[in-house]
């Protein structure tokens, strides 16, 4: 039987955790997103900030002045940059060059997925007017970039990836090494239930205060078949706006989890790699994963991938960790909104439904359904409550 006051305990040091901010500079879990989770929207007027470059094209091993400024004096508290690829390469992911910052008591150099010196970022949390670092291009020409700015005013103001252009001067470009794979997203779908425990292994969550249900009425479900040595995945989960997102985990806790996770916020659809290090989501890079299928379909958020058996994560440490998709996992399945505008996925308020046992993905089972316990909906109304009370990280 749980113990009511140790789940709550659990659960409070969660959110406390997750209520704190960051007054010595952001995580490292932010590099992918440059969004800091602080409890609100990201602004969508004109912002009162630039980002500048001491020059407008690049060449190899050159190193450019960055700087961050508040217009007319504007004050802000924290910032975080980047550099990447633009559209057009087919990788806008992969982080280009390296940032030294001029003050390195107020700004600091953050790694990302291993790699060095990819984030500059504030330190502490003082009133500052301009900030100033050195960019140091990387030793081929990778084509034309784009730095992006997230800057916060104060704890619920900042603006969220202001990008700023930086030419190739000219000459061979040389290609990404791999291809982030572009999302298709449908118009209608077939339903994916139908085959459940014939072709495919279907596990399906009911709604809040229901013990069943056939599918098109759950609140969330997932489908899973091995082809070859891929696996094709189903995701749906009632509301548009939301994400899902699965985990494969070695235990009933989170932490130490290889997740899928796709967003259908109309024009910022995805299907991203990450990893639960702890009680957050780190964001990888898109590798293992192809034939994205992202959409909003009667009202849920569907999505539909392939995956390989075996996904490589980078963990904070810069070192390497593999999924083999053919061992037996947990299966947690979570939901909840996407950031407006964005595809960054928000904290979930529903406890996640969190498979009995272990689930052989290659092994096709009569159709399963997860329990929605009295002490799910405690802790689903727990979520509610204690993110009402924190506002912030």
């Amino acid at each position: 039987m749980y113990n009511f006051s140790l789940v709550l305990v659990a659960l409070l040091g969660f959110a406390l955790n997750s209520g704190m901010c960051y007054p010595s500079g952001p995580p490292a879990s932010t590099c992918m997103t440059l969004f800091p989770k602080h409890g609100v929207e990201r602004q969508t007027g004109q912002s009162p900030y630039l980002l500048t470059l001491s020059q407008e094209t690049y060449a190899p091993g050159q190193n450019i002045t960055v700087e961050v400024e508040g217009n007319g004096n504007s004050i802000f508290v924290g910032f975080q940059v980047t550099a990447h690829r633009v559209e057009s390469s087919g990788n806008t992911e992969e982080f280009i060059g390296m940032f030294t910052p001029s003050n390195a008591s107020r700004s600091q150099v953050i790694s990302c997925l291993g790699q060095p010196g990819k984030m500059w970022a504030h330190k502490d949390n003082s009133n500052k007017t301009k900030m100033t670092a050195t960019w140091t291009a990387p030793n081929s020409n990778l084509g034309d970039l784009e730095f992006f700015l997230t800057v916060v005013q104060h704890k619920l103001m900042f603006w969220h990836r202001i990008p700023k252009s930086l030419q190739a001067a000219g000459g061979a470009v040389v290609a990404p090494e791999h291809m982030v794979p572009k999302v298709t997203v449908p118009t209608s779908l077939s339903p994916m239930w139908t085959a459940c425990g014939e072709s495919k292994g279907c596990w399906l969550v009911p709604e809040s205060g229901k013990s069943s249900c056939n599918g098109t009425d759950c609140q969330a479900a997932i489908s899973y078949k091995k082809q070859g040595n891929l696996f094709e995945v189903e995701m749906a989960v009632k509301g548009q706006d939301n994400y899902i997102s699965v985990g494969f985990s070695g235990d009933k806790m989170m932490g130490d989890d290889q997740t899928v996770s796709c967003t259908a916020n109309m024009g910022h659809e995805s299907v991203q790699v990450g990893y639960n290090p702890d009680k957050y989501n780190d964001r990888q890079f898109t590798m293992g994963i192809s034939n994205l299928t992202v959409g909003q379909v009667n009202g849920q958020a569907y999505c539909r991938f392939t995956c390989e058996a075996s996904l490589t994560i980078v963990t904070e440490t810069g070192g390497s960790k593999t999924f083999n998709l053919n061992n037996e996992f947990y299966l947690f399945l979570a939901w909840g909104h996407v950031h407006d505008g964005t595809d960054v996925i928000g904290k979930h308020r529903d406890a996640p439904a969190i498979s009995s046992k272990m689930i052989d993905l290659k092994v096709i089972v009569p159709t399963s359904t997860a329990s929605r316990t009295a002490i799910c909906n405690i802790v689903s109304l727990l979520f509610v409550a204690l993110s009402l009370l924190l506002k912030t990280w």
